[in-house]
């Protein structure tokens, strides 16, 4: 597998850069980038500071892409290794102590263009439960997060290539199955109690 740094407790990140565009100079965006791409090896994920995310296979399809997010959401972008495998997302709740409430896993089963998953799986493994509480207790994370991690094929360890402050897009499934997260948070944010009920 490959060698990466991991963070606290041995969560393996997936290689990452920032290419920023420091006054203006978009040539410098640029060769940040290139710079990253050669280091991590092609294909590299291109991602936009707010939203989006490309795999590009050469320095040509790199500035163009680069070209694309930077004009689109600005600076800086994020040039990421690409891992081979499947992808994996969690949702809960932090409670600032350094617990969770709530966890749920997916693998995403269906992966639009941009990266984003249009059909998924609930899964129970304990490997990704385990990855998530460590990395939420060493964050002390309060509040709602999605962590999205790789199965490294070659490993088949996860790999952090994300974390976002906030539910994802599919916060409503759980709530079909009566775990309804949003009103977690609520009802967090009104009395400071965190509890949801998981049903087995």
């Amino acid at each position: 597998g490959r060698d990466r740094k991991g963070l606290a407790h041995g969560v393996a990140l997936a290689l990452a850069r920032l290419a920023q565009n420091l006054d203006s100079a978009l040539w410098i965006s640029l060769l940040d980038a290139l710079d990253a791409a050669r280091e991590f090896g092609y294909p590299v994920m291109v991602k936009g500071q707010y939203y989006d995310a490309k795999k590009v296979f050469s320095d040509h399809e790199l500035i163009a892409a680069m070209n694309k997010l930077l004009a689109e959401w600005g600076a800086p972008a994020i040039i990421q290794e690409c891992i081979s495998g499947g992808e994996f997302n969690a949702m809960g709740i932090g409670d600032g102590d350094g617990g969770i409430s709530g966890l749920c896993c997916i693998r995403k089963t269906i992966i639009s263009e941009k990266g984003k998953g249009s059909g998924a799986i609930t899964i129970h493994d304990s490997a990704l439960q385990t990855m998530c509480e460590k990395l939420i207790a060493e964050l002390k994370w309060r509040g709602p997060f999605e962590i999205e991690v790789m199965l490294d094929e070659a490993d088949h360890k996860y790999s952090l290539i994300e974390i976002n402050p906030r539910f994802p897009a599919w916060v409503d499934f759980p709530a079909q199955f009566g775990v309804n997260f949003a009103a977690a948070l609520v009802r967090m944010m009104i009395d400071g109690n965190l509890f949801i009920n998981l049903p087995p």
